[in-house]
């Protein structure tokens, strides 16, 4: 009892530490052990980009084409529909080759050895990517908020995409996406245990299209993050008229009205119980190097 509430109590220190950053952030380059890293940080509409160190310390990553959470060193938390060949949620799964996992404060690609899609057939758009030996290295555990998020609640959301609609001209211009990583904050119109809507905010600002998977952090009023309440799922859009459409392309798009996130509210017990699984050790190190990142977080939600 005493080392799990002492485990709790480091957990919850770790998360008032990670308060949000609004500083722009420019294009850095580091030097590391394993050579030269250039950071491309990875976007949301008129948001604010994310600096590479708070992407590192959020575990933002990129899953294939779509956006992602490590929440441990050896789970990435997404849509479904990332993981399927017709971008479709329960879709046919894509082959793991095909899903790279890279992040903007690591040189590595990491290959996925498991997906897990145990929400897909009640139509939850979540999903767990297995990176098995955690490729990353040591990674910071990612909380996630309990209970369902209610519409006085605020989130910041994290994601790339388009970050600047297209407009009519003349002469006309295209929608553009960097793929960097931004963020905004947005207070949800409607929420369930499964799902949420996030409309354009005060600022005109709207959560990331033609991206998916990118996480929503529930915030305090001091701007404290709480925990991940869920992911980008889908957006509504209307096109520039005369241009052609969406989905085949979101070039023309001139207006996101809101946008739909996938909620773990439901689904966080067995997240947390899969996320758990972390026996493989990590090459090169002792067997303990997998132990603590994944069965600290069970521990603090219990």
């Amino acid at each position: 009892m005493v080392a799990g509430f002492r485990i709790r109590s480091w957990l919850i220190a770790a998360a008032l530490c990670c308060t949000l950053v609004s500083a722009d952030a420019q294009t850095v380059c580091r030097d590391t052990p394993e050579g030269r890293v250039c950071t491309l940080q990875q976007a949301i509409v008129a948001g604010t980009l994310v600096p590479v160190e708070t992407q590192q310390e959020l575990g933002l990553v990129t899953v294939g084409g779509c956006s992602g959470t490590l929440v441990n060193r050896f789970w990435v938390l997404t849509a479904d529909h990332c993981l399927t060949t017709n971008g479709m949620l329960n879709g046919p799964v894509a082959a793991l080759n095909n899903v790279p996992i890279t992040a903007a404060w690591s040189p590595r690609t990491v290959i996925p050895t498991r997906f897990v899609r145990n929400w897909g057939g009640s139509g939850v758009d979540l999903a767990l990517v297995f990176l098995g030996a955690g490729d990353f290295g040591a990674a910071r555990i990612q909380l996630f908020f309990v209970g369902e998020l209610e519409t006085t609640m605020r989130v910041v959301k994290y994601g790339r995409g388009i970050h600047q609609l297209a407009s009519a001209g003349p002469p006309p211009a295209p929608a553009v996406s960097d793929g960097r990583y931004r963020s905004a904050i947005f207070t949800p119109s409607a929420a369930s245990g499964t799902a949420y809507t996030l409309p354009t905010n005060a600022a005109g600002q709207s959560a990331n299209a033609g991206d998916s998977g990118g996480p929503d952090f529930v915030i305090a009023p001091n701007n404290v993050l709480l925990g991940i309440a869920g992911v980008q799922s889908t957006c509504g859009w209307t096109a520039l008229p005369g241009m052609p459409t969406p989905p085949a392309t979101w070039a023309w798009v001139n207006t996101i009205p809101d946008c739909t996130s996938a909620a773990i509210a439901d689904a966080r017990f067995d997240i947390v119980q899969i996320i758990q699984e972390g026996r493989r050790p990590c090459p090169d190190t002792s067997a303990a190097c997998g132990v603590l990142e994944t069965t600290a977080l069970t521990l603090m939600l219990r």
